[in-house]
């Protein structure tokens, strides 16, 4: 039911040019919160002027307002092995690049730095993508990055 709920947040935010939430490899754990401590900053599309990136930090100001955690999560529902071998979906695709322009640009603390990693490896895997293919030599490094995302907030 969780990926059935995640899935269409993906494909509504999708349609509304907004991030959308997507998966790999790491089971989000419901538990899991914020800090109090995590600050918010509000970007339509990622950030141009380097601020810090938290878990709670808003990287699409919507409507609705998507968060680094829920952009995170989203990233969780994708098939790892639609990533390694070059078949993901468009729908799948469609998160995988919302995801990386909406965590691009933030200053370099440790989330910040492993989002723009996953924003880089992301666009080398999926350069390739408007004539339908992938580059896959760039799937590990992208699905490490989704773990390590993953580890950072979730």
């Amino acid at each position: 039911m969780r990926y059935i709920v995640l899935i269409v947040l993906a494909l509504t935010l999708a349609a509304c040019g907004g991030s959308s939430p997507a998966p790999v490899g790491v089971t989000a754990s419901p538990s899991a919160s914020p800090s109090s401590s995590d600050a918010s900053s509000s970007s339509n599309t990622g950030t141009t002027d380097g601020s810090l990136m938290t878990c709670s930090t808003v990287v699409d100001s919507g409507p609705p307002s998507v968060t680094a955690k829920q952009v995170i999560s989203g990233l969780q529902v994708i098939d790892s092995t639609s990533i390694s071998t070059g078949t993901v979906s468009n729908t799948d695709m469609t998160i995988l690049k919302n995801a990386a322009l909406e965590v691009k640009n933030y200053s370099e603390d440790k989330l910040a730095g492993d989002a723009e990693q996953f924003a880089q490896d992301e666009e080398s895997y999926s350069g390739l993508y408007n004539n339908g293919s992938v580059d896959p030599s760039y799937a590990s490094a992208l699905e490490s990055d989704i773990r390590t995302l993953a580890e950072d907030c979730l």
